[in-house]
């Protein structure tokens, strides 16, 4: 894989961490438990990983759905880990450890100031400003460092 491709999967492992902390934050609200939100998401992300063993020992998949709590807020943020997780074990090796954190920080800010802007998620809206928009150009900018 060539470095754009390995730079865009770095911005989707930014993504994936945004979007996961954002739906685990809402799951905890919903269960009335950060604790018990914190363990549904291990728990999803330890039966994901399972399963692709399975899947790809024996081609099986499982599939749940629990009622009251919307389906993508129990697997979404056990999505979003194990994607994420798996993405930074892929990512770290092949371009460094601080290109992958550096870059997919950027992303994560880049997508949490649209995110927290737009409310998505049932987050507080919070007004894109200045001084984070130049918060982020000084991380791009140690992106271009790091990498040259």
């Amino acid at each position: 894989m060539n470095q754009l491709g390995l730079s865009l999967l770095t911005v989707l492992l930014g993504v994936l961490i945004v979007t996961q902390g954002s739906m685990n934050a809402r799951l905890g609200q919903q269960t009335g438990s950060a604790f018990l939100a914190s363990s549904i998401s291990l728990a999803i992300g330890f039966f994901l990983s399972l399963s692709v063993l399975i899947f790809q020992l024996s081609s099986r998949s499982l599939k749940s759905s629990l009622e009251g709590i919307p389906w993508y807020n129990w697997v979404g943020g056990g999505l979003f880990s194990f994607s994420a997780v798996s993405l930074f074990y892929f990512l770290i090796p092949r371009q460094g450890i601080a290109s992958t954190v550096v870059i997919s920080l950027s992303s994560q800010l880049l997508y949490a100031m649209l995110a927290g802007s737009l409310g998505w998620f049932d987050l507080p809206v919070e007004a894109i400003t200045p001084r984070k928009v130049l918060g982020v150009i000084a991380l791009l900018g140690s992106v271009i460092l790091l990498k040259s």
